[in-house]
């Protein structure tokens, strides 16, 4: 995730009181960043007073826009050269068959091929002799529209392929709920370092530190092997669940009963 210093700092000091006179700086460390170097009162009072650091998390979900479908055509011949002729004929056949379908403005893509000997041995004082040849071309698609990704796999199938590796969802755009979900996440923290500045008779100083994460968690569906349908194959597209978790650290701030 991008992350912008700006929106941050301002989160944290609207969560955790920024102090006059704070600076925003990256750390050099890729795990780490320092929001702002806090100022001199605050460093003092967190030496003499010590720090609370707490790991918040917050979580949103998104609704799934884009389905993504990989199936393999799989060829077995006496030779190789027929192998791979065969499977190139029903490859044809099922990328045409997808693209004419016109459902979901697919986008396809090959990501392996292989052509491997099948070997059989008549008995164990023989040597193995190749049987076989088996081809096996393997193609990803994307689809824009979730909700054909069950009539897009009853064509492919009907049309040659015979092999479904993986079907999984996902969403084009989590920015809004990233922010969202770290947004709950500094604010959970932040209830949390203030339950124990409490509960030790302390009020909550400002954030001095925090070190962040924040990624989508996808839902995928794997299948491996052949698989066998019925008309209209009926596929419920995952919603999307992204997650933040933030580790603040908070000044331990003055002690309540001399307020």
């Amino acid at each position: 995730m991008t992350l912008q210093i700006t929106p941050l700092t301002l989160l944290l000091a609207a969560c955790g009181g920024m102090q006059a006179g704070a600076q925003p700086q990256v750390a050099k460390g890729a795990d780490r960043l320092h929001v702002y170097e806090v100022a001199a009162g605050i460093a003092v009072q967190a030496a003499q007073q010590g720090f609370i650091e707490v790991s918040g998390t917050g979580s949103v979900s998104v609704e799934s826009d884009l389905a993504h479908v990989s199936f393999a055509v799989e060829t077995r011949r006496p030779s190789a050269a027929e192998a791979a002729s065969g499977n190139a004929t029903l490859m044809e056949s099922v990328l045409g068959a997808i693209r004419e379908a016109g459902l979901g403005s697919p986008r396809i893509e090959t990501f392996g091929y292989q052509l491997r000997p099948e070997y059989t041995r008549a008995d164990e004082n023989r040597p193995a002799e190749i049987s076989s040849y088996v081809a096996a071309n393997n193609i990803r698609v994307t689809l824009d529209e979730v909700t054909v990704v069950g009539q897009v796999l009853d064509i492919a199938i009907e049309a040659g392929a015979n092999r479904v590796s993986g079907l999984s969802f996902s969403a084009s755009n989590t920015n809004g709920a990233e922010a969202e979900a770290l947004t709950q996440a500094v604010g959970d923290a932040r209830r949390q370092a203030l339950t124990i500045a409490v509960a030790l008779g302390h009020e909550l100083g400002a954030a001095l530190e925090v070190y962040l994460g924040s990624r989508p968690v996808g839902s995928a569906r794997e299948a491996g092997g052949l698989m066998q349908y019925r008309d209209s194959t009926p596929i419920e597209p995952t919603e999307q669940t992204v997650s933040s978790t933030v580790t603040v650290r908070f000044a331990l701030g003055p002690e309540i009963s001399q307020r």
